[in-house]
């Protein structure tokens, strides 16, 4: 028996009306976007009209397959186990900040909070959140197998969008959870709103419990005297920053910063 193969069912099912491997639909949308030039609201924080910086323009030129370089070519420095330029990049960027130590992430904040709270947090222990989280920091306590304790932020009275997380808030939870191994917390939130990170801080680390902060909208804080401070100088924990969501870099660049401040348990595997 000769089994016939059904192209019309297989373009079909793709979505495609032909199989017309010339086609690039999805280079398509994005020149036509660019084209647009739409004025963005919103990340990245270059918005599409900032000039590159000169060094930049000189990288990719106008040959961009000569600047997709890896790490095994002679002079690029490894990722996850940088020893070079790459290491001497994020000193300086811990230097900026004030930070310990930092880490330059791909994949934007995401990978950030999935570390934070998988390095800090274990299987069964416990962890204060707010709701109103990022899908990543979900991630991370499924993986990690911890425990949220869901935290209340106060309220705008008038359009009910979420505000701050108070201390108040916090004290409250510490008290009735002694077993709370680490705080994550959304810091400025979706709607901008920042905080008190300074005294969560000092509150978290006087019960031995590790902050983490989400500051993904904020790598700009602290940069500028007249701009509140960053969780980083507030000596949180760990904080994690998208640079391409209120900076110029590309999409999915952010870091990671680290107080090595001695507070939290280790998580129990």
């Amino acid at each position: 028996m000769t089994l016939k193969s059904d192209q019309s069912t297989s373009t079909m099912s793709n979505g495609i009306d032909s199989v017309d491997q010339t086609q690039m639909p999805f280079l398509e949308s994005l020149l036509r976007e660019k084209n647009f030039r739409p004025i963005s609201f919103h990340m990245p924080g270059h918005k599409g009209t900032k000039e590159h910086h000169p060094m930049l323009l000189d990288y990719f030129g106008c040959n961009l397959n000569a600047a997709d370089l890896v790490e095994i070519n002679q002079n690029i420095d490894y990722l996850h186990s940088p020893k070079g330029a790459l290491l001497k990049a994020q000193k300086l960027a811990a230097a900026a900040y004030g930070a310990d130590e930092t880490f330059f992430l791909i994949n934007g904040s995401t990978v950030g909070n999935m570390a934070a709270i998988m390095s800090v947090v274990g299987p069964g222990q416990k962890i204060i959140m707010p709701r109103a989280s990022h899908r990543s920091v979900y991630g991370a306590i499924v993986l990690s197998g911890a425990i949220p304790v869901y935290i209340e932020p106060d309220y705008h009275p008038d359009i009910g969008f979420p505000l701050a997380v108070s201390v108040q808030a916090v004290e409250v939870l510490l008290e009735k959870h002694p077993d709370v191994v680490a705080i994550h917390l959304t810091s400025p939130n979706y709607y901008g709103v920042l905080s008190d990170i300074g005294a969560i801080c000092k509150l978290a680390h006087s019960h031995k419990v590790a902050l983490l902060v989400d500051e993904a909208h904020g790598s700009h804080l602290g940069l500028h005297p007249d701009w509140p401070k960053s969780a980083v100088s507030l000596q949180a924990d760990i904080i994690v920053h998208s640079t391409h969501k209120t900076q110029g870099s590309l999409t999915q660049s952010a870091m990671l910063h680290l107080n090595n401040n001695v507070h939290h348990q280790a998580p129990s595997c």
